[in-house]
């Protein structure tokens, strides 16, 4: 019976393990299923501490111990969203360190804007009475300081280079061409405080300094560099680019109207003389010497290549007047631009050969030329102005197309200083005259002054 039964038992054992199997198979998911859900799992358990990484990274710099409080409550969850969490704070941190390098970088500026900006603060400051020094590097920029003084006596009484800055609209005064006392006035422009194309500039005995403004046909006089005593004169100038003064007379070159003018005083409105000739057609820059006889450049203007010497008598007729026209030189062409005479001999620079020249007299003795056409140490280019010391030992010139100021000793080969500032706010643009010193007499007093002097004595 067992074996009728044996069939019948392995039957009914192997559909229950079948239908077991199957109803096991619907219950439970596969082991690929698991893993997948394990691993959404996962990163839904990581989206809120990631957002809260994010949230406290502005808040604290040291963004990896962000989720303190969630490491405490669950250490399953701190081991799963650590590395998460740090690769998230990193780009956060960078983000905030660039922003706020971003608000803390200064907005960049053109180097006119800058040099402006100095000009402004440094008159500002100024007119406050505060000290200013600027140290710069040795190997390229002089060390400058501002000048300073409680005693406005100490401005009229300053010796030094006075220069007309043409490119920069503005004329500056300095100690020395190590730049001390630096002292900068006006801006480019019309009107006051402004010059547009400063020329000829000249420092009378009581420090008073003239300035030829030939782009606003003027003539301007200052008490001193500060500006103060602004006085213009406008008596019909047409681009007056010379100006001079000798005693109390007022020498003027009117260029464009090809004519000099000479007053008894600054302020006149009509001329004590007026010289007019084919000879001196297009005037430029002047020169008196300690007689009073006047030298006028024409290397400019269309009676290029001559100077000019008039005598002090004005009343002399032209045909009296000495001429120069280069007689000694090499090169085909003269063009002076300004000259000056010294116990040494006569001076005058060449643009157009871009040298300086030194002669006995107006035959051209002994000619004596420095200089040739570059950048370099006795080298110029388009050289316009022309100064020297008291003693005559030392030249200045206006190396115009260099930017700068040279002085020499014409009896030393080796004699070579220059100034040529790089920074924006010392620096010069085509500076087309420098002043020095001038054989210049006392001013004769008036009348009405020698009144007050016997008054103050009783």
């Amino acid at each position: 019976m067992l074996t009728r039964y044996k069939f019948f038992i392995i039957g009914l054992l192997v559909s229950l393990t079948l239908w077991l199997a199957a109803a096991f198979s619907v219950a439970l998911p596969s082991q690929a299923q698991v893993a997948e859900d394990s691993k959404a799992s996962v990163a839904e358990s990581e989206v809120p501490t990631q957002a809260t990484a994010v949230e406290k990274a502005p808040e604290n710099a040291a963004t990896t111990t962000s989720n303190s409080e969630e490491k405490a409550g669950s250490s399953q969850t701190e081991a799963t969203s650590q590395p998460e969490s740090a690769d998230q704070t990193a780009p956060n941190a960078q983000e905030q360190v660039q922003t706020e390098k971003a608000v803390s970088a200064p907005q960049e500026i053109s180097p006119d804007q800058e040099a402006a900006q100095s000009l402004k603060e440094l008159n500002a400051e100024l007119q406050k009475g505060k000290t200013k020094t600027i140290n710069l590097e040795m190997d390229k920029k002089p060390r400058l300081s501002i000048l300073q003084s409680s005693n406005p006596e100490d401005y009229k009484r300053l010796s030094g280079i006075w220069i007309s800055d043409t490119g920069n609209g503005r004329i500056v005064y300095m100690k020395n061409l190590r730049g001390e006392d630096f002292y900068p006035l006006g801006l480019s422009g019309s009107g006051l405080g402004r010059f547009l194309n400063p020329e000829q500039i000249w420092v009378d005995v009581t420090g008073k300094i003239y300035i030829a403004d030939r782009g606003n046909n003027r003539i301007i006089r200052l008490d001193d560099i500060r500006g103060l005593g602004w006085t213009e004169m406008n008596n019909g100038f047409n681009g007056p680019r010379g100006v001079a003064f000798h005693g109390k007379r007022l020498y003027i070159s009117d260029t464009d109207n090809d004519r000099i003018l000479v007053y008894e005083k600054f302020g006149d409105t009509t001329p004590m003389a007026e010289l007019k000739d084919d000879k001196i057609k297009q005037p430029g820059y002047l020169w008196l010497d300690m007689e009073g006889n006047l030298y006028v450049c024409c290397g400019e203007g269309s009676m290029r290549g001559q100077i000019v010497r008039i005598p002090f008598d004005l009343t002399a007729l032209p045909s009296t007047w000495t001429i120069y026209r280069g007689q000694g030189l090499s090169g085909a062409t003269f063009t002076p631009t300004q000259f000056l005479k010294t116990d040494d001999g006569l001076f005058f620079v060449d643009t157009a050969n871009q040298r300086l020249v030194k002669t006995d007299n107006f035959k051209g003795k002994n000619p004596l030329e420095i200089g040739s056409y570059g950048r370099g140490s006795f080298q110029f280019l388009e050289p316009k102005g022309l100064s020297c010391s008291e003693d005559g030992s030392k030249i200045y010139i206006a190396d115009t197309g260099n930017d700068r100021i040279v002085c020499l000793d014409p009896k030393q080969a080796s004699s070579w200083e220059v100034y040529d500032s790089l920074e924006p706010t010392f620096g010069l643009r085509s500076p087309k005259c420098v002043f020095v010193w001038s054989p210049r007499p006392l001013p004769e007093e008036d009348d009405k002054d020698k009144d007050e002097d016997k008054d103050k004595d009783k």
